[in-house]
């Protein structure tokens, strides 16, 4: 009776037949071995020269992940020495073909003048495009030249957005520098910047950089309903008023309260003249009769 030829596991069977279609010129799976080669599992050991070799193939057929693979393995010397001429080159290959790791690449060697020289212009540039795409760390990094005016004209505001955004998708840059620079977003929000108001109160709703506190995140929120006048464009202004209205109905009196004096500080050393909700003969307020979104929507938001 003839014995029976034991089943290939499926990853190995996945493996080989991985390998049979690169071996046969199929450019997504001579990527795939470059990329299985370049890290090494168990089936494969890791072998940076397989890995250029396969890459270099796919390349060959204008794969651009290939394309920026080979330029990563050119920059960190990875089986090969070093070279970031090169490198910037095989960036800019993958980058022209839309690849929004490949424009951040290319992006950083335009910023830092690597393998190219420098030019904060053109890196901003190939940054947008990669944040575009929803690149976090091409958002950080612009977030960072807004914030300074490198290659780009200094707008707060702007860096406050990025940042913002960048640190909610847990990039730890982007945290780091809000929690650097939270004042000069202060300072803009002071000084009438809607946005900066609103990335103030995601920043304390979240503690991004700052501490978490529910009544300073309402107090920027009243803040900008009040005083936002620059960078207030009608989809800024909605989501800060859909976040204000929204918090107005849930959080505790306590913290409401909290948040007017906050607010009265910002507002003028007279901070009791600005809080409007109606009071008792005692001065406490009202609450039967007060809606807290309706005093705030009474300030022009």
């Amino acid at each position: 009776m003839a014995k029976s030829v034991p089943a290939v596991p499926q990853a190995l069977q996945q493996r080989q037949d991985l390998l049979a279609r690169a071996t046969a010129g199929d450019r997504d799976a001579q990527s795939a071995m470059g990329d299985v080669c370049r890290v090494g599992d168990e089936f494969t050991p890791q072998d940076f020269a397989e890995a250029m070799m396969w890459y270099r193939l796919a390349a060959a057929q204008g794969d651009p992940d290939a394309e920026n693979n080979i330029g990563a393995m050119l920059e960190h010397g990875m089986g090969v020495p070093e070279d970031m001429a090169e490198a910037a080159q095989w960036y800019r290959r993958a980058a022209d073909q839309g690849l929004s790791i490949a424009q951040f690449n290319l992006g950083e060697c335009y910023l830092y003048g690597t393998g190219v020289n420098g030019d904060e212009s053109e890196a901003a540039g190939w940054l947008h495009k990669a944040a575009a795409q929803g690149h976090i760390e091409a958002l950080s990094e612009l977030g960072g030249m807004y914030l300074f005016g490198r290659g780009v004209e200094r707008q707060i505001a702007i860096a406050a957005e990025m940042l913002t955004i960048a640190a909610l998708e847990g990039d730890m840059n982007a945290l780091g520098t809000l929690a650097d620079y939270h004042g000069q977003i202060e300072a803009e929000a002071l000084d009438g910047s809607l946005l900066s108001a609103l990335c103030l109160a995601k920043m304390h709703d979240r503690g991004l950089g700052v501490e978490r506190s529910e009544a300073k995140m309402f107090a920027w929120l009243m803040w900008g309903g009040y005083k936002g006048t620059r960078d207030a464009d009608p989809d800024v202004r909605e989501e800060l008023t859909d976040m204000r209205d929204f918090y107005a109905a849930i959080l505790a009196d306590s913290v409401q309260d909290e948040a007017w004096k906050l607010l009265g500080q910002m507002w003028s050393p007279n901070a009791q003249v600005f809080d409007t909700r109606p009071r008792d003969a005692e001065g406490n307020v009202i609450r039967e009769e007060a809606d807290p979104a309706s005093v705030i929507r009474r300030g022009g938001a």
